[in-house]
């Protein structure tokens, strides 16, 4: 009897070590990798921190007052628009793509899933190269395009105004493909028994997408335009490759501003700074996002 419960004690305990491993390596990393380095970003945006001082000379609220006062920031933020709108734009026309291609009348509509979702499985700094030279002002396939029909070569990158266009088109074509995969499982998780009472309370295809498709798969668009907006505020590799925020940094984002600053001007308390900045405005936008699009109908 002794034995046996001895075995079950044995037993008890292997459970209690296994559940604990399973629970304190996850948390583990987490504190380690996540809230310890949000912790330390927080402590440097109060400090002139170099990267090479093993004590940095804290500042108070210098760096952020550098911060708000600059017009710097606030042009910079506004370059974020661009990415917004095409953000939108490519959720429309992933959630368009998505309809289309659920339909099993369509024929070939795995290869065209296929090929809508390529662009996204490419290298960022591929696509990125691939179009600075469909940008090429001289060489590039546009401009001799558009030459070919008689018509004047387009600045694509040194136009100010037609720059942040030009970049966000490069993540709409990138990006779309996956979104519409995301908008895809979404729309085969929606019930079809609700598409055919809707058929047998007369509803067309336009109502079917309003009041049957739209509401199902709602939780799922407001989950994809948060993760544009945040991509938008955070976009880095393709304006830093294609442009690294030019032409006079008509271009520059939070993120390459924070990067320059950090690894150009080793200014990491103010790059710290930019980083929450970019962190604050996202948790402010998402807010809007849902009491403006997804609030609840009282």
């Amino acid at each position: 009897m002794h034995e046996t419960i001895t075995t079950k004690q044995k037993e008890k305990i292997k459970t209690r070590l296994f559940i604990t491993a399973f629970v304190l390596v996850p948390v583990t990393l987490l504190l380690v990798f996540t809230y310890y380095p949000a912790v330390k970003l927080v402590y440097y945006s109060f400090s002139n921190y170099d990267g090479l001082a093993k004590t940095p000379e804290m500042v108070g609220l210098y760096n952020w007052k550098k911060l708000i006062s600059s017009k710097e920031l606030w042009s910079t933020l506004f370059n974020s628009f661009y990415y917004i709108v095409g953000g939108c734009v490519q959720n429309a026309l992933a959630l368009m793509l998505a309809i289309f291609l659920n339909d099993k009348m369509v024929k070939g509509r795995k290869f065209f899933r296929g090929v809508i979702f390529l662009p996204f499985i490419l290298n960022g700094t591929s696509v990125s190269f691939m179009f600075r030279y469909f940008y090429n002002f001289t060489k590039g396939p546009i401009n001799i395009a558009l030459k070919a029909i008689g018509l004047q070569a387009i600045s694509w990158l040194g136009t100010e105004s037609l720059v942040n266009w030009s970049l966000a088109f490069v993540c709409l074509w990138r990006y779309t493909g996956y979104i519409m995969v995301i908008y895809l499982a979404a729309l085969q998780s929606v019930p079809g028994e609700y598409y055919e009472a809707a058929t047998i309370d007369g509803a067309n295809g336009w109502q079917k997408l309003c009041h049957v498709t739209l509401p199902q798969i709602k939780t799922i668009i407001g989950l994809q335009m948060f993760l544009n907006i945040s991509g938008a505020v955070n976009v880095f590799d393709v304006p830093f490759v294609i442009t690294h925020g030019g032409p006079n940094n008509s271009s520059m984002t939070l993120a390459i501003q924070a990067i320059d600053y950090a690894f150009t001007y080793f200014n990491y308390g103010l790059a710290s700074a930019y980083s929450i900045f970019c962190t604050v405005v996202i948790v402010v936008l998402y807010v809007l996002q849902n009491k403006v699009f997804f609030r609840e109908d009282k």
